[in-house]
């Protein structure tokens, strides 16, 4: 299988650029983004990506994305032409998700079912598009990785593995391939959606939930009998009811003749029954209504006088209220007298307490708070001199030889006579002075003068401000103005509560109210006036209210018969009525033996009338369902014969299962089978994969532990490297040579392969190698190499295809 020529009529940013191919080695040489990935692209897509687009698929999506021409792009087209063992194909696509085509051409005739198209694509490309997507074309994006992407589609090692595991054996002529097929689909045939191990259909899906598609052979034959156990209960079910429906028939029958003949007796007294039912209410009316006038009669006397009692009791009770409400208001004046009273008592107390304050603070001396600070400061003042002179401390010895006179002043104290010799120590100035001399001594920048001058000073004036008043100390003084301050504060806070307890009133306005009220004398408590006040009000609005309804009863006989004596004509008239009634009953049928009351009568006749309808239009219903199930019962199989079928079907159910029992274990014994012979199935790959390593790597390297999963490792006679480890050369050297082993074992016949600009990372000795591998490749199999290097193109001598 060669290609001869592809068409990008509009496909990504190519449009009507066709591209033709030779045998051998085809160099595609191009500059980045001249489009020779996109030839790629559109040559696999062409092969394997249906025309018709979703709106929803993520792949066609990214599809759509990709190859549409931007921005606004609605399809992408394109044509290849294919030699396939000498037979022409042609392939062309036009993808879209509103108006797609596409056709397969061969050997002249067009095919244009997409179904069909690829159903014959897989025939053609029978390794599956995984193989060739991952395998034949090999974009420059996933050179990189491509060993580990062949290794993990599962496609692909499964093509492989089937391929090296069956193309050399043979069984009577047909391959190990197509004898696991043909048992696969048998058991397939027998087994599809039967759960084997249970023996029961997949996800219980009986016969009340079957399966409509993929039914298995043991699954149908399972269906058909548990189908016709169902269909025998329903025809047994079926012959219960219609037994059921004639044993009732017989029981209504019988029913309805007695129901009939008793409903025949009794319309004989209907028209007399019916006249009756016309007098007797209307005489039972007159009747009512005389009882009622007869007892208004008897009770309108009553009723008046009861009514003129009432309204004298009502006059009774209003008066003992009025009272009442005098003794209440009384009362709430005695309450108003004792509360001003209380007032004026804890007001006079607290005057007398405010005076008792006064006199307490009288008798203090007059000294404030300002007057205890002012003093406090002259203390401090005068301590912090006595401070500045206490700086320092030095001693003076005084030796008295005669009896003049000497005198000594030290520090602030006063001068002094010494009487005999001493020893004084000052802190910061002392003075001694005799008849012939003075002599002083002090600390350097003292001015003792200064300092003793405002000393003596400060210490006559906090003793003038003691003698003012009249105090030894600062704390006496401090005293007395925290005592004179308490009291103040204490006769500002009686005030204050003499004024809560006025509150907006005087003393003279609470005295004037005194006098007003006067003397009031309390017999019992407000409590108990208003309980019997409460008492009252209460009797009174029900003496109210029997008033109000004995009027309106009277109000009501004075509108319905004006007077007493005109009611009692009305009596007479209604007993007149009721005797002429009496007559005309007289000449009518009595009721049936059994009844008191026309009323009952009807009643009883109109049950007997809708039993007898009803229990004839049950037999008519009974009749036609017989008869519905006697056809039903006629398009039925009998059930003598569902239980034959039921026999048949167990059969081949019991038949299916043995046969697919017996195909499995001839399954697994072929696959074990398989297994031991397969064992050594790779060497062939493994030798080509060796080859064409040795020759790119001048013997460098060799392949080991190569497995069906295609995972290996590269080594030499001293080590072994996972792929994982290997340079970006290396990688790329052992993916060009294991791609070009798996394509010489699997592919019997000349087949073409595309590789993407895959020597770039190569160093130039291997490049070298490498080159002259694809060329050596390339007299077997078609190669289409693309490049963006004109270096790599001249190496590779190939065709050359110049894309601007």
């Amino acid at each position: 299988m060669k290609l001869k020529k592809v068409e990008c009529r509009q496909f990504a940013g190519l449009r009507d650029k066709k591209v033709e191919f030779s045998d051998g080695l085809n160099v595609v040489y191009g500059k980045n983004e001249a489009g020779k990935s996109t030839i790629v692209e559109a040559i696999s897509n062409t092969i394997f990506k249906d025309a018709k687009l979703g709106s929803r698929s993520k792949e066609d999506k990214e599809f759509k994305k990709l190859f549409f021409p931007y921005p606004n792009g609605d399809f992408a087209e394109s044509f290849l032409e294919i030699e396939n063992d000498g037979v022409d194909l042609k392939i062309s696509k036009k993808w879209s998700d509103k108006n797609p085509s596409s056709y397969l051409e061969i050997k002249g005739t067009k095919i244009s079912d997409e179904k069909r198209i690829k159903e014959e694509i897989l025939k053609i490309f029978s390794q599956g598009e995984a193989t060739y997507n991952k395998l034949v074309f090999q974009r420059q994006r996933d050179f990189k990785e491509s060993i580990q992407k062949i290794a993990e589609d599962k496609d692909i090692r499964n093509s492989i593995f089937e391929f090296v595991s069956t193309s050399t054996l043979e069984l009577d002529g047909v391959s190990i391939e197509d004898l696991k097929a043909n048992i696969d689909n048998e058991i397939k045939e027998l087994t599809n959606s039967w759960d084997m191990d249970r023996e029961a259909p997949l996800n219980n899906r009986g016969i009340n939930n079957p399966y409509v598609k993929n039914v298995g052979l043991i699954l149908g034959s399972y269906y058909n009998k548990e189908k016709a156990k169902l269909e025998l209960e329903e025809v047994i079910n079926i012959e219960d009811d219609r037994d059921e429906v004639l044993k009732r028939l017989k029981e209504l029958e019988k029913e309805y003749t007695v129901v009939k003949s008793e409903l025949d007796e009794l319309r004989a007294f209907e028209k007399d029954a019916l006249q009756r039912a016309a007098i007797e209410p209307k005489k039972d009316r007159l009747k009512a209504e005389y009882d009622k006038l007869i007892e208004v009669q008897k009770i309108w006397p009553q009723y008046q006088t009861k009514l003129d009692d009432k309204k004298k009791e009502l006059a009774v009770v209003e008066e003992n209220i009025k009272n009442l409400i005098k003794e209440e208001e009384q009362n709430l004046k005695a309450k108003e007298k004792e509360e001003i009273e209380k007032k004026l008592k804890q007001v006079k107390e607290k005057l007398e307490q405010v005076e008792d304050l006064k006199k307490k603070l009288d008798e203090l001396k007059e000294i404030s708070e300002q007057d205890v600070r002012g003093l406090e400061k002259i203390k401090r003042d005068i301590e912090r001199l006595e401070n500045q002179i206490n700086l320092g401390e030095f001693t003076v010895s005084i030796n008295i030889k005669n009896r003049k006179p000497i005198y000594l002043t030290k520090d602030l104290e006063e001068k002094s006579r010494v009487e005999e010799s001493v020893q004084a120590t000052a802190k910061g100035y002392a003075k001694v002075e005799t008849d012939d001399f003075d002599f002083e001594i002090k600390l350097k920048d003292f001015d003792v003068e200064k300092i003793r001058e405002e000393y003596v000073k400060l210490k006559s004036d906090y003793a003038g401000i003691l003698e003012k008043f009249g105090v030894k100390d600062v704390d006496e003084a401090r005293e007395i103005a925290t005592k004179r301050n308490y009291l103040s504060i204490e006769i500002v806070n009686k005030k204050k509560e003499i004024q809560i307890v006025l509150g907006e009133d005087t003393v003279d306005e609470l005295e004037k109210k005194l006098a007003e009220i006067g003397v009031v004398t309390l017999s019992r408590s407000i409590a108990e006036i208003r309980k019997e006040k409460m008492e009252l009000e209460n009797k009174k609005i029900t003496i109210l209210a029997e008033i109000k309804n004995i009027e309106s009863t009277i109000k009501e006989w004075e509108n319905k018969y004006k007077t007493p004596e005109e009611l009692f004509n009305r009596l007479v008239d209604i007993m007149s009525e009721i005797k002429l009634l009496d007559k005309e009953l007289d000449k009518l049928k009595p009721l049936p033996e059994g009844f008191t009351s026309v009323m009952e009568f009807n009643e009883y006749l109109n049950d007997i009338k809708e039993k007898e309808q009803s229990l004839f239009n049950e037999r008519g219903k009974l009749q036609q369902q017989y008869y519905t199930i006697e056809i039903e019962l006629q398009n039925k199989k009998s059930s003598k014969d569902l239980e034959e079928e039921i026999k048949i079907y167990e059969e081949n159910y019991k038949n299916y299962l043995k046969k697919a029992k017996n195909l499995i274990k001839l399954k697994k014994l072929i696959d074990e089978t398989l297994d031991d012979i397969n064992s050594n199935t790779f060497d062939p790959i493994v030798d080509s994969f060796n080859k064409y390593l040795a020759y790119i790597t001048g013997n460098k390297y060799k392949v080991k532990d190569f497995n069906e999963s295609l995972e290996f490792e590269i080594g030499n006679d001293t080590s072994n490297l996972s792929i994982d480890l290997l340079s970006t050369g290396t990688y790329d050297t052992v993916a060009l040579a294991l791609k070009f082993a798996l394509i010489e074992n699997m592919f019997d016949n000349e087949t073409f392969i595309v590789l993407d600009d895959c020597l770039v990372d190569l160093d130039e000795d291997r490049k070298q190698k490498a080159a002259e591998l694809i060329k050596e490749f390339a007299k077997k199999h078609q190669v289409i190499f693309t490049t963006c290097s004109m270096d790599i193109a001249k190496l590779l001598e190939g065709k050359l295809i110049c894309l601007s």
